[in-house]
């Protein structure tokens, strides 16, 4: 970009989805996302200094994860991908089965609404532990003190 300022680079995210990976010639998803600008200000910054390159590397990478993030499912750990990609197989369109791109587009979807139910989860747990806590300190700590709430 510096030697050729005409030249505007595109990035583009691309998500692999292998559906058998360990199988030969399984089915693969190619997904394909919407190609990137890289922002002239990230090139002025990269030329400033060795602090500049550190802070628009830094920008552009996490302009390059948000890129992936949405062309690519994704899931904690093992089980929770494997149960996204059962429940895609339990879900039925009108046509009958869904198509490659239906089934990734699902399944990102499906990761997504999980990744916010856990996050309610956490934040749900969170004020049972405060209410669970502030109730044990106005329960009775004793058998005459139960009998007095009991009346």
């Amino acid at each position: 970009m510096a030697k050729h300022p005409s030249l505007k680079p595109k990035l583009v995210p691309v998500g692999l989805h292998y559906f058998s990976g360990h199988k030969f010639r399984s089915r693969v998803f190619l997904d394909i996302g919407e190609p990137l600008d890289v922002p002239p200000k990230l090139l002025e910054l990269y030329k400033r200094d060795a602090a500049g390159k550190r802070e628009a590397t830094n920008a552009l990478m996490k302009i390059i994860e948000s890129a992936l993030a949405a062309v690519t499912v994704s899931a904690p750990d093992f089980d929770t991908l494997q149960f996204f990609w059962t429940m895609r197989r339990l879900i039925k369109t009108d046509s009958g089965q869904m198509s490659i791109s239906q089934q990734v587009e699902f399944a990102r979807r499906f990761a997504a609404a999980h990744e916010k139910l856990v996050a309610d989860e956490a934040r749900h747990a969170v004020y049972d532990d405060e209410e669970t806590a502030r109730l044990e300190s106005q329960a009775p700590r004793s058998s005459s003190q139960t009998a007095e709430v009991a009346r």
